[in-house]
């Protein structure tokens, strides 16, 4: 055995007993691949004024335009699988379905039965009149919602919303998900927001009227640069009036952190 090789036995039997006492993690890499599929429709706006649309997997973003004669809906079918045959078969099975009633345009991704939608999902980019009222349901994934000036409803079980410049009512129920909303709401008018598990962040003007009742089991509420009138106060439990108390706040989460703020 030449001096080299003498060498090199005297390292690895010097490192066997070291190596012995670690716990060593191999990483996998991924070995699937990602395939996406793009579309795009274009519907007339008609007589219709609300937009329904339901997500399993994947994002959905909703903008309100205020001139706009036509909807606009465009995205990208997504799939990861082990090769790319096995996922553009699988991502070509699923499908984005628009039903055209009369009054309302209606959005719904839907899978083949026999697979898991886990890797594969839908993201939207949407445009419709401001004008319109808008429901949107996801069951994993972020909704964002801008400028619509009408009602608004989401139910989503994991995920975030963000909904900016809405005037109108505003719904929104989380299972697991902050809440980030940003609206104007007029005399009379609801805002309910409420999750499981999450933080809950609402800005509206300070000339706002309304009812206010927050709710933060495990948490915490801050009230800040509006006028509020207290009833009660404590640190997960608010209530009180801003101006007449024409229209009505309520927030509620039971784990997470609540902010209620003017501007």
């Amino acid at each position: 055995m030449n001096t080299a090789n003498v060498g090199c036995l005297l390292i690895v039997t010097a490192l066997v007993p070291l190596l012995s006492n670690c716990n060593l993690t191999i990483t996998e890499p991924d070995s699937t691949v990602e395939h996406r599929e793009p579309f795009a429709f274009t519907k007339p706006v008609a007589a219709r004024n609300e937009l329904s649309i339901s997500n399993i997997n994947g994002n959905i973003t909703v903008t309100g335009v205020d001139t706009l004669n036509e909807v606009r809906i465009s995205g990208a079918k997504i799939g990861r699988d082990e090769t790319l045959e096995e996922d553009k078969q699988r991502v070509g099975e699923i499908r984005v379905d628009i039903i055209e009633p009369p009054t309302m345009l209606s959005i719904k991704s839907s899978y083949p039965n026999n697979e898991s939608t886990r890797q594969y999902r839908v993201d939207y980019e949407i445009h419709v009149p401001s004008s319109w009222r808008v429901v949107a349901s996801n069951v994993n994934g972020a909704v964002s919602i801008l400028n619509i000036k009408n009602r608004t409803k989401t139910t989503i079980t994991s995920g975030t919303l963000d909904a900016k410049e809405i005037v109108g009512d505003l719904g929104a129920n989380r299972t697991n998900g902050s809440i980030t909303a940003n609206m104007t709401l007029p005399l009379n008018a609801l805002c309910a927001l409420e999750t499981l598990s999450g933080t809950i962040t609402l800005t509206v003007p300070r000339t706002t009227s309304a009812e206010v009742s927050a709710s933060a089991i495990n948490g915490a509420i801050s009230v800040s640069n509006l006028p509020l009138v207290l009833r009660t106060s404590s640190r997960t439990f608010v209530t009180g009036t801003l101006r007449a108390g024409q229209g009505t706040i309520r927030l509620s989460t039971l784990n997470g952190t609540m902010t209620l703020t003017g501007f």
